[in-house]
């Protein structure tokens, strides 16, 4: 049974959209060797930083952002009055800018530190730069890292400035192992990642004010109803087959409703009246190829073989299974007057000044047909589904 309960097809001649839903003691060189093995720098990282991706408007979709680690040498001061005395002033400090203890706490943990000689005891984990010079500037850290005991570590996370919106599509780098795991993050890993060199910037197709509309639609629809168990929403330029928008929704076991599926590309169903019999009796075979956002082959509709009922079948859209990408392809292609465009996702790819690699719009021969077949089509559809996939 099919179970997407929606499926609405729609054109303004330009784009066309597909809606489915569904340290202490000892000796002085001992204490300068370990001190050297524990200093830290509050630079940057030095490792190179991963390419960000961008849409059709350069609106950052993932980017690098650095965040800090500070942490406490409890044992490099090597005066006990002038520890005591100072010590007690950086608790104090400490409760007002970092107030997560109060003074008497903050005492108590850095004391209990310096009489069990640990040398490296965490502050604070994962905050911004401005956060730590606001430490920099406490009693004992201001005299930095030999004399006072302040260390702090940074380190590049990923940050995805529209937060979950076409998450799916644009995809996401795993804090584990680092890497991306879907979408471009993971299509385009071995350029984004740079290796022994930065990585590249990926310049993509869609349009995040769209992408948001699309969101907004779809999670509603979603939303309303428990019985939707998900769907998406996508959005192609009819001319240059550039995916302006993917929005992916899903209700997962828990009931929460997010991107977690990609729809789009993953999920076959049979396409029932979303493939009328008159649309479908003039492709015999219909391949899309080489998809720019990576995927390979995939076979949309066979040439019709078999029985009467199962042509009749086949004509309803039933007794064969398809994607949304696919149907999006294929009606565009309708409103594209028979030519059917390569769904586009990514343009350009930079090294930051230089283009490295541009995708062109691609018209897939194949597929097409005469735009006298495509008018017929569109005369051929029902009123009500001719009027929104537009003459």
């Amino acid at each position: 049974m099919n179970r997407f309960k929606k499926i609405a097809i729609a054109t303004t001649g330009v784009l066309f959209i597909c809606f489915v839903a569904l340290f202490c003691s000892g000796p002085r060189f001992e204490t300068l060797i370990s001190r050297l093995s524990l200093q830290k720098s509050v630079a940057a990282p030095t490792e190179f930083q991963r390419g960000n991706i961008y849409d059709c408007h350069s609106n950052t979709l993932a980017t690098n952002k650095t965040l800090y680690n500070v942490s406490m040498d409890c044992c490099v001061v090597t005066d006990n009055e002038i520890w005591v005395e100072k010590s007690g002033i950086l608790a104090k400090e400490l409760a007002v800018v970092h107030p997560i203890k109060d003074s008497a706490q903050w005492k108590m943990y850095i004391t209990k530190a310096r009489e069990s000689r640990d040398r490296y005891i965490p502050i604070v984990k994962n905050v911004g730069k401005t956060f730590v010079d606001s430490l920099q500037k406490l009693t004992l850290f201001n005299d930095g890292s030999f004399k006072g005991g302040f260390i702090c570590e940074s380190k590049f996370v990923r940050e995805y400035p529209y937060g979950n919106l076409a998450r799916r599509t644009i995809g996401v780098k795993s804090n584990g192992e680092g890497v991306g795991i879907f979408g471009v993050e993971g299509l385009f890993e071995d350029l984004l990642r740079g290796g022994n060199k930065p990585g590249s910037y990926i310049y993509t197709t869609l349009d995040m004010e769209m992408q948001i509309v699309a969101d907004s639609i779809l999670r509603k629809e979603i939303e309303s109803d428990t019985l939707f168990e998900g769907g998406c929403i996508a959005v192609m330029e009819v001319k240059t087959g550039n995916i302006k928008a993917v929005a992916n929704i899903h209700r997962n076991s828990e009931g929460i409703v997010g991107e977690y599926f990609n729809y789009f590309t993953d999920y076959m169903y049979e396409p029932g009246a979303a493939v009328q019999n008159s649309a479908i009796s003039f492709v015999d075979s219909c391949c899309i190829s080489n998809i720019a956002s990576g995927n390979s082959s995939i076979k949309f509709y066979d040439k019709i073989s078999g029985t009467s009922a199962n042509l009749d079948a086949t004509e309803k859209g039933y007794e064969f299974v398809t994607t949304p990408i696919h149907i999006l392809a294929f009606y565009n292609a309708i409103a594209n007057n028979g030519i059917m465009m390569q769904p586009k996702l990514v343009t350009e790819i930079t090294n930051g000044k230089d283009t490295i690699q541009q995708f062109h719009s691609t018209k897939i021969s194949s597929c097409s047909f005469s735009k006298e077949k495509a008018v017929t089509v569109k005369n051929e559809l029902p009123v009500d589904e001719l009027e929104i996939v537009g003459k």
